[in-house]
């Protein structure tokens, strides 16, 4: 279903051939770095994604070095074309 809604996003319409718009786990990952960024302890987020072991949290958590600019924009009904 995450691909079918990302698909259907057109976000990713005209990236080159030689980049894959991000999977499931790839924007999954980004999300556990955002949490930890945003001070919730690992406990937290590890329950949260539903991760038995707390070093696969660490692992979804790291190698996020590059800072990102948060702006206000999101996707409704209309622009994704259909509910899901």
């Amino acid at each position: 279903m995450f691909t079918e809604v990302r698909n259907a996003s057109g976000l990713y319409i005209g990236l080159p051939k030689n980049q894959t718009p991000p999977s499931f786990h790839e924007v999954r990952n980004l999300a556990s770095d955002r949490f930890k960024r945003m001070g919730y302890d690992v406990k937290s987020v590890q329950q949260l994604m539903a991760h038995t072991d707390e070093r696969v949290t660490h692992f979804y958590q790291a190698g996020h070095g590059i800072d990102y600019e948060e702006i206000n924009i999101y996707l409704d009904k209309q622009v994704i074309g259909r509910e899901f």
